[in-house]
């Protein structure tokens, strides 16, 4: 049944996604993707703060 399962969760899934993989954009919208995708990560806090953390795996 899990195997059942599994291969029905993964021909769905590509089903679903493949759609999602490839799409047109103008001249504009193109350059502010290309402008997103170049530009520097944002810092993001919450996520600093996370990996000053100790890990669960640290604990060994």
């Amino acid at each position: 049944m899990t195997l059942f399962v599994s291969e029905n969760t993964l021909s769905r899934t590509e089903q679903t996604l493949a759609d999602r993989r490839l799409f047109g954009l103008d001249a504009e919208h193109w350059e502010a993707f290309m402008s997103a995708l170049d530009a520097p990560p944002r810092p993001l806090s919450r996520l600093e703060r996370l990996f000053s953390e100790p890990s669960v795996f640290d604990a060994v």
